[in-house]
This record gives C-alpha cells, structure tokens and sequence, in this order.
C-alpha cells in the first residue's frame, strides 16, 4: 500500500513538472508568434486559441481523469475497469458533432465574433477537436493504472511540436507575403500536429502495455447513462479550474471586438486593440505558473491528511500554502504591474496598452490564491463546488465586456477580467472557509506590506531615474534588472522581517540563512 502511495505521489510530482514545462513552451511562443505577425496577426490567432486551448484542457485534464477515476473504481467493484469501447464511444459522440458544428458553422462563428473573416483559421482550428477520444481514452487507461509518465511525456511531446509548427509556418507563410488570415489558420493547424503526435506517443506506449491484448474492445456491465455521466460531467468539473483563463479568453474572442466597434472604432482598429489587449495573457500565465505548481504540489499531501483525518495538519497545511501563494502572488502582481512599460516594449515591441495590461497584472494575485484554494478543494474531494464557481463567472465576465468597453475600450476588458476574478476568489474563500475553518497561523500581514511597500518604492525610484522614451534594447536590459533585484529585495526583506516559519524556509532558496523564525 505504501508503494502504490509513493507511485502515486510520484507520478503526481512528474505530471506537475511536465504540466510547468508545457505552460512555460505555451506561454513562450506567442512572444515571438506576435513579433512575427504583429498586433493584427496574433489577434487573429487569440481568436482561435481558446477553442483549441479547452480542447487541449479536456483532452490532458478533464476526461483522462474521469476516466481513471472510472477505472479505479470499477476494478475495485471487480466490473472490469477496461471496458473502454463504449467510452470511446460516449467521447466520439460529443467530439465529432462538436467539430461538424464548428467546421460547417464556421461563417456564423465568425460572424458572432465580429470579424467575417476569420472563418478559415475556425475552420482549420476545428480539426483539433477530431483528437479529444483518442489523446483522452489512453491517457486515461494509464492513469487508472497509477502510470502518469505517458500523460506528461505526450504532454511534452504535444506542446513541443504545436510550438515548433507554429513558428516555423508562421514565420514561412509570413516571408513568403501570405495574408493574415491564412497565416493564422496556419498557425492554428500546429494544435492538430501537435495533438497527432502526442497519440503516435501514446499507441506506441500502450501497445507495449498490452503485449498484444485488446484495448478497446471489451464488454462492460456499466449503463451508458452512468458512462456519460462520469466522463462527461465529472471530466468537465474536474478541469474547470485549469481553464479559467481560456474561458475568459473565449468570452472575449465573442465579446471584444464587436464591444470595441460600439465604442467607436472601425474593424482595422478594432483588430488592433483586440492584439494589443491579447499581449495580457501570456504574462498572466507566466505570473500564474507560480501559483499553480504550489497548488499542484499541495494535492497529494492534501488528499493524504484528508483520508487519514489528520484535520489539524491539513488546517496547517492549507494556512501556510495560503501564505505562500498570497506572498508569491502579490510580489509577482505588484513588480509586473510597475515594470510593465518595459516588459511591454521588449517582449512586444511597443508600449501601447500598457495601462490595460497594467489592470490586468492584479489578476496575478486573484488567480494564484483562487488556484491555490480550488487545488485543496480538489485534493479533499469537493471540486463541484469550486466548478460551478468558475461557470458562474462567465455571464458575469460577458455582461461586464459589454457594459465597461464601449465606455472606455480595451481597458474595460481589463477592468473586467479584474472584477470576475476577484469574484471567484472570494466565492473560493468561502468554499474553503466553510471546509476547513479560517486560517489557523498567523498571517504575517505587517512584514509581507513592508517587503512589498519596499520592493514598491525600489521599483518606483529606479523607473523615475530613468528617461521616458528608451529603445527596446534599453527596456530589455531594464525589465530584466528590475526583475531580478526587485525579487530579491522582496525575498530578502520577507526573510528579514520573519515572514516565514522555518518549515517553509527549508523549502526556499538559501533556506534558514536569512534569519531565525518560529
């Protein structure tokens, strides 16, 4: 029994690792895919991408453990766990109606999204959805044996090669004069490539599994009413938290432009904004990927306190990663938003926008506590709630697009995402209150405001030292400097001002050395 825990524990570890990796290569391409396209060209892909991401989402997340979840369960039931046929079956049947919907509807799709013109990038984005049963279904079998490797091996594999597809053709159909539209329809082929070769992966994988034996192929004693709602329902629930990025990214593919247009520019400029705005979600992502692998971390000992009732460790546990993510996620929110002229002219050319992205930087810290407490929730079991949270903010973020940006533009879009995820981190915090009580430690809210009230004024100081119009050189150079000492004087003076116990100490960089704490 302790092997199957440490097997699990690790195979948790490794899919974390392999899930950092993925967001890190899904976050850095599209620096260099808008520096290639421009504002107008990566508008034109941001339209496309959160299909394809909730498609990747469900794929990697949602319906692989749903799957397992039902493997494990029906062995233990002794009901035959492999039955997977009839699961391909209930999948197919969701995915293929799904991509005829997209591919033959694409014209209106396009319409909906205010641009007529982006029927072929939808069109060839729709393919991806042809993958989900495949890349699902096997990824699935392997975690209901307790095997993660072949989930974040094809996790890699998929993202390396959409990533590497998307580059290259992007940047030949760019060289070779092609229009705008074709070459986002071209980029948004990657996530086919990508997908098709996570699959060889992974047939080549259970292949040798099976030494010969049928997969798919079995009887099965389970309804296939209770077949769709364990993979439909729960796949769907289970990786709401993973997607709440992309469902506001989809929200505002439908919302953005039209609202734009009401505010009063023409398509062209529209386009633009809608570009420029787009730059946002990469750097949440990245500011993000802090507090999602604290989160990722935290559920296996999550779920172990739990079985095993240990309520005061759990209590204490959840205090302290609440620390955590609250610290990290402040310091990440606090120095984008001050350094984001220069990160927006180095990684994006220009500085335009650079107030709406600044908005946007406070969803950093909403997003990485709103994780970090769905994360417990889903290691004690009680994700429906967390679930129905994050469905419940999508009228919220569509209603307050279309109220915000035709008063103010792109930076009623920001204004909004703020609010909604701000929403979702109180209803979380109330959720989790309710489970496990308020945090039992104390939360050291003096030091953590003189560390970032330090790190603030640094940043402040420094920027108003320098010249207002600098070369993209000269911004690299700032952005880069500001970055590192601006974290380490925040780091330093958390550890001064003993923000830390010397339990999470030992989990940091340099550890007890920066002072004794209790």
């Amino acid at each position: 029994m302790a092997d199957d825990s440490r097997k699990l524990f690790h195979g948790a570890v490794i899919l974390a690792i392999a899930g950092l990796i993925s967001k890190v290569l899904s976050v850095g391409y599209r620096v260099p895919l808008q520096n290639i396209t421009g504002d107008v060209g990566f508008y034109i892909y941001q339209q496309v991408y959160p299909m394809i991401g909730i498609i990747s989402m469900l794929a990697l997340y949602g319906f692989p453990v749903a799957i397992s979840r039902y493997i494990t369960l029906s062995t233990e039931e002794k009901k035959g766990g492999n039955d997977l046929f009839p699961i391909f079956l209930v999948l197919s049947f969701l995915s293929i109606p799904l991509f005829a919907f997209v591919y033959f509807e694409s014209d209106v799709i396009a319409q909906w999204m205010g641009d007529s013109n982006l029927s072929l990038p939808i069109r060839v984005g729709s393919f991806s959805i042809l993958l989900l049963p495949f890349t699902s279904i096997v990824r699935g079998y392997f975690q209901g044996m307790g095997d993660m490797k072949p989930t974040a091996y094809s996790q890699l594999i998929e993202q390396f090669v959409r990533v590497s597809f998307i580059i290259i053709v992007t940047y030949v159909l760019m060289k070779r004069g092609m229009e705008l539209y074709v070459v986002g329809a071209g980029a948004a082929l990657g996530s086919f490539f990508g997908g098709a070769a996570a699959i060889i992966f992974l047939l080549i994988a259970v292949r040798k599994k099976m030494k010969g034996k049928a997969f798919l192929f079995r009887k099965t004693k389970t309804s296939l009413f209770l077949l769709v709602k364990i993979i439909l329902i729960y796949g769907i629930y289970s990786s709401l938290n993973h997607m709440v990025l992309l469902l506001f990214q989809f929200v505002d593919a439908f919302t953005v432009l039209p609202s734009l247009k009401v505010y009063g520019f023409n398509l062209e400029e529209a386009r633009i904004w809608k570009g420029i705005y787009d730059r946002s979600y990469p750097l949440l992502q990245v500011g993000t990927v802090v507090g999602s692998s604290i989160g990722l971390a935290l559920v296996p000992t999550v779920s172990a306190h739990f079985r095993h009732k240990e309520k005061e460790k759990l209590a204490n546990q959840f205090s302290s990663t609440l620390k955590l993510g609250f610290i990290f996620g402040a310091g990440a929110s606090g120095g984008l938003i001050l350094i984001m002229p220069y990160v927006n002219q180095m990684l994006f050319e220009t500085t335009d926008g650079t107030n709406a992205l600044q908005i946007m930087g406070l969803v950093i810290l909403f997003q990485t506590l709103t994780l970090t407490m769905s994360s417990v929730l889903y290691g004690i079991g009680k994700m429906r709630g967390s679930a129905f949270l994050v469905l419940g903010s999508i009228p919220f973020k569509i209603i307050l697009n279309m109220i915000f940006i035709p008063l103010i533009g792109i930076m009623g879009a920001s204004l909004a995402t703020v609010i909604v995820s701000f929403l979702l981190f109180v209803g979380h915090s109330i959720l989790i209150f309710k489970e496990l009580g308020r945090p039992k430690r104390k939360f050291p809210v003096f030091g953590i405001g003189v560390a970032l009230l330090t790190m603030v004024s640094f940043l402040l100081f420094i920027q108003w030292t320098l010249p207002d119009v600098i070369s993209r050189g000269q911004a690299t150079l700032v952005a880069i400097t500001l970055t590192l000492f601006g974290g380490a004087l925040y780091y330093m003076m958390l550890v001064r001002l003993h923000c830390f116990t010397n339990e999470e100490l030992n989990h940091l960089p340099r550890g007890l050395k920066g002072g004794k704490n209790k």
